[in-house]
């Protein structure tokens, strides 16, 4: 199975499939909207600064739903997927995942503003939504729908969240096993236990604690993570702008473009910086169908931020980490290459912050993974009948997976990211038009000094159907 899963892989993910449809798409739409990634950003950054305002009590926040999508694009691959890309790429590798990313939040502005504009009423955090429900209303292809909802649902329950458990007890118990003098199975089941318990007293608590639980743990790690890299910088200070300038070279350097690094920016660099963004890749626009908003165009613009941060800030720290330490590209995996560079720069209590960066970054993915998981969940079941039950399947699947082998887990969730963003990167350049119409509305409401756009379907003839943007009901 794990052969075919490989093949399959490395079909889907080639330079030849899906890593080109990602670029041209993303390079498409920053020119429709006329880099909107980019000319946005002050406004951008303005609105996330004022997101945490609810509605109502009963809503998510924009926020909120910023952060869910912020917990799952930031995981372990930010520790080990950069030094992977260097590996193959050189620090030039670097450059081109920026360039990716900047880019791919373009995709990002579109998906979640389709996911805002097709959302529909939810009982519990008053909307939900996401490619699913957009394939399915906008496209009305209800089949298509099916297929992309099963599809995340079995790769979000059985492969995502496994693999974020299997790190989370193989970094705790290799950081226990030297204090204690106990046998690795048996610190890893201690682990395993905890963590299950862990996860079960969020899940089942509901997709809120699920949200709420995801914006603090994120909070932390980000303080957590991004205060030792810029301890490491600090420390190198006069390194930097070397480091800057071997990035910047290698990246043009014609025997890199022409020989090896080139190769490997599209075929790893590219796919790192997209994949570690998740940019057009279906999932994000999950978490930003929930929040409650006056125009959809708003969560959009918050989303595409989220592309930016996840890989423009936490990767590049990464990089900058591992180029100023000088460790050496080869003879080992990625994970352990971003240990070796922060030992050989702040020395062996760097260990311990790296194992609650690890443990941070995996559990955030968890919770931010298994709200996807439930929204497509519901989908499939509208009347949530057997929502504990899979609910139960998730705790144990993160039991059983926090104690197996890894190895098919990671093939099975690249396989199953490549299928949905095949998927989605068809619809939303189908869509798209009604993105640019909402665009247009919000950016002429700007023009006429609105301070705060509003969006009501009634007055577009394509979506007075949508009695969930009726301002007068929300």
């Amino acid at each position: 199975m794990k052969t075919i899963v490989e093949t399959l892989n490395s079909i889907i993910w080639s330079v030849y499939v899906l890593v080109p449809l990602l670029v041209i798409a993303a390079i498409y739409f920053s020119y429709k909207t006329r880099l909107v990634q980019l000319t946005f950003l002050p406004h951008t950054v303005k609105l996330l600064a004022n997101s945490n305002k609810k509605q109502d009590s009963d809503s998510i926040s924009s926020f909120q739903a910023f952060m869910v999508g912020l917990a799952s694009r930031v995981g372990t691959g930010n520790l080990a997927g950069v030094a992977i890309a260097l590996v193959a790429g050189g620090p030039g590798a670097i450059f081109w995942m920026w360039i990716a990313a900047l880019f791919g939040s373009a995709c990002s502005f579109v998906e979640s503003t389709l996911a805002q504009l097709y959302k529909v009423p939810d009982n519990e955090t008053k909307y939900r939504g996401g490619p699913a429900y957009y394939i399915t209303y906008a496209l009305n292809n209800k089949t298509l729908g099916i297929i992309f909802a099963v599809v995340l649902f079995v790769m979000v329950t059985i492969s995502i969240s496994s693999i974020q458990a299997n790190t989370i007890t193989t970094s705790l118990s290799n950081a226990f096993i030297p204090l204690f003098n106990i046998d690795p199975f048996t610190i890893k089941l201690i682990i395993a236990i905890i963590l299950t318990l862990l996860s079960a007293y969020v899940i089942f608590g509901g997709a809120k604690k699920v949200v709420k639980f995801s914006t603090v743990v994120v909070s932390v790690m980000a303080v957590v993570y991004l205060g030792m890299a810029l301890l490491v910088m600090l420390l190198n200070i006069t390194e930097v702008p070397a480091m800057l300038h071997l990035i910047f070279t290698s990246a043009f350097n014609p025997q890199s473009i022409v020989g090896g690094s080139m190769g490997a920016i599209i075929s790893v660099g590219f796919k790192r910086g997209l994949f570690s963004s998740e940019a057009g890749l279906g999932s994000v626009p999950n978490a930003a169908a929930s929040a409650d908003v006056k125009h959809p165009i708003v969560q959009g613009l918050i989303q595409s931020l989220g592309a930016l941060i996840d890989t423009i800030v936490i990767c590049s720290f990464t990089a900058f980490i591992i180029l100023i330490s000088g460790t050496p590209l080869e003879g080992a995996d990625g994970i352990t290459i971003t240990q070796k560079a922060l030992l050989s720069t702040l020395g062996e209590f760097s260990a311990i912050i790296l194992t609650i960066s690890i443990v941070l970054f995996a559990f955030s993915t968890i919770l931010g993974v298994y709200f996807y998981g439930q929204t497509n969940y519901e989908f499939l079941f509208p009347s949530k009948k057997g929502l504990k039950i899979y609910k139960l399947i998730v705790v144990i699947f993160i039991f059983f997976a926090s104690l197996a082998n890894s190895e098919l887990l990671w093939a099975m969730g690249d396989l199953g990211n490549g299928i949905t963003a095949l998927i989605n990167i068809f619809v939303i350049t189908k869509l798209f038009k009604y993105v640019k119409i909402l665009f247009d509305d919000y950016k002429s409401q700007l023009k006429n000094n609105v301070k705060e756009p509003v969006f009501d379907s009634r007055e577009f003839e394509e979506f007075k159907h949508l009695d969930v943007w009726h301002q007068d009901k929300k």
